[in-house]
């Protein structure tokens, strides 16, 4: 719970990000949930993502705490400014930097926590009906693949369809469509 402690909307940093996305025209505006279609949800988490990628953020394997204990666990947690400013985030600071933006944008994200690791997930609809899961450690990650899997998030499959292909083949969609599959799947 403590993680969510470093959740911030209303860093100033995020403007800049939110106008990277824009500026990526994958979206014209962000509009959280008012298409009323989930797809779109994620096409405005995506606008994001790609505006990250090109900044160059990469994810970054650093957790250990200075003057840490065998006894009880800790981890680093960069703030918002730094994973921005310094183009690295480990599993925590890439959740809390998306969950920061996600808050700012009124999608409603969650942290969530596995032994040792932490990715985000978000819902696409007001209700809280459905939801998708983001693996933030795969952003900026070479090699990745587009390929539908079964049993990936509806909305997923239907943004891929709405995609033209210069945009499904770019890297960020890749390594966002893996990340999204990989974080559905486990949650």
């Amino acid at each position: 719970w403590m993680f969510a402690a470093y959740v911030n909307e209303n860093h100033p940093m995020l403007d800049g990000v939110l106008k990277e996305a824009l500026a990526t025209k994958i979206v014209n505006a962000f509009m959280h949930y008012q298409a009323d279609d989930p797809s779109e949800v994620l096409r405005q988490v995506f606008a994001v993502w790609t505006a990250l990628q090109k900044r160059g953020i990469q994810y970054s394997s650093t957790t250990t705490t200075p003057g840490g204990s065998d006894v009880v666990y800790s981890q680093y947690v960069r703030f918002v400014d730094q994973s921005v400013k310094n183009s690295q985030a480990n599993c925590a600071d890439g959740s809390v930097l998306f969950a920061s933006v996600l808050r700012k944008l009124s999608i409603k994200p969650f942290l969530v926590t596995v032994p040792g690791h932490m990715y985000i997930g978000f819902y696409t609809t007001p209700d809280k009906s459905a939801f998708v899961g983001l693996e933030t450690t795969v952003i900026g990650v070479p090699g990745a693949t587009d390929q539908e899997t079964q049993g990936e998030p509806e909305p997923l499959t239907k943004l891929r369809g709405k995609l033209d292909d210069e945009t499904k083949n770019t890297k960020a969609w890749k390594t966002f469509a893996r990340a999204i599959q990989i974080a559905s799947e486990d949650l």
